[in-house]
C-alpha cells in the first residue's frame, strides 16, 4: 500500500530512489555476472563485491527485518584486487567513512535509523575512497 505508507510516513520510495541512484552511478552494479560472495560467520548477513574495471562496490546485507545482526566477513583480497590487509570504504547510503580488514567485523541494526528513510539501516553498500 504505497498510498497508506506515503501518508503513515513509512515508505520506502525514498530508499528505493537512493539505491537506484547507487546503481546508476556505479558500472559494476550494472552488470550481473561480476557477482562475488564472500564468507560470513552469520546465516543472517550476505556479504559480496561486484567490479567493473576500476569500479569496485561493497555490499553487506542483513537478511533480518526486525534484529540486529553481527559478523565477521572475510574479504576474499584476491577477488577485490586490493593489496592491504585494510582499506577505507565510504558508505553510498548515509556518507559513513568505515575502515575495514580482510576480516571485518559489521553490525547492522535495523533500528538504527540511517540516511532520509524512516526506516533502520538494513544493508552496507560501500565503495573504495
Amino acid at each position: 500500500d504505497w498510498d497508506g505508507a506515503t501518508k503513515s510516513g513509512k515508505t520506502l520510495a525514498p530508499l528505493i530512489t537512493r539505491i537506484n541512484e547507487i546503481r546508476r552511478k556505479h558500472p559494476a552494479l550494472q552488470r550481473l555476472r561480476n557477482l562475488h560472495f564472500h564468507p560470513t560467520d552469520s546465516e543472517k548477513v550476505i556479504a559480496y563485491s561486484k567490479r567493473e574495471g576500476d569500479d569496485l562496490v561493497f555490499i553487506v546485507v542483513n537478511l533480518d527485518p526486525t534484529e540486529a545482526v553481527e559478523a565477521k566477513i572475510d574479504w576474499e583480497m584476491w577477488v577485490l584486487g586490493v593489496d592491504k590487509d585494510s582499506f577505507e570504504v565510504i558508505d553510498q547510503l548515509d556518507g559513513k567513512r568505515h575502515t575495514w580488514h580482510r576480516s571485518t567485523r559489521v553490525r547492522i541494526d535495523p533500528q538504527e535509523k540511517s540516511g532520509s528513510t524512516p526506516y533502520g539501516r538494513v544493508a552496507h553498500i560501500c565503495t573504495l575512497v
